[in-house]
């Protein structure tokens, strides 16, 4: 991490990717990086390798507060597949395909209402 910034890691999800002989094991972890005299942060999910304990990718997942702390919530589809992510600051939920690792869809307000802090995948 850069020298100046502050970093608060908001949740940790352990995912062992969709069910197959070559899945890896990930972890996806969900922080907010504020550079000094911001006014709004970056929150950021990082995809580790917890086999190997090496970065495989830092994924953008929108604006977030810089003085506080929200619940910002993730959680996985019941396949695998993919990772959920809600950010109060935007309003969204992002949709992270994890046999790529990368943002496939954005769900915003219109859909997932006011400021979603949680999310939950039902079976």
């Amino acid at each position: 991490m850069k020298s100046g910034m502050t970093s608060v890691v908001c949740a940790v999800l352990l995912a062992f990717g969709a069910a197959s002989a070559s899945a890896q094991p990930y972890a996806y972890v969900l922080g907010t990086y504020t550079p000094p005299g911001a006014t709004a942060a970056q929150q950021y999910l990082t995809v580790v390798n917890t086999a190997t304990s090496a970065k495989v990718v830092t994924l953008p997942m929108g604006r977030s507060c810089a003085n506080c702390l929200f619940t910002q919530g993730v959680a996985m589809s019941r396949d695998g597949a993919e990772v959920y992510v809600a950010n109060v600051w935007d309003r969204t939920v992002i949709v992270v395909e994890t046999a790529t690792n990368r943002v496939v869809a954005t769900i915003g307000s219109d859909v997932v209402g006011g400021a979603p802090a949680a999310v939950a995948v039902s079976p």
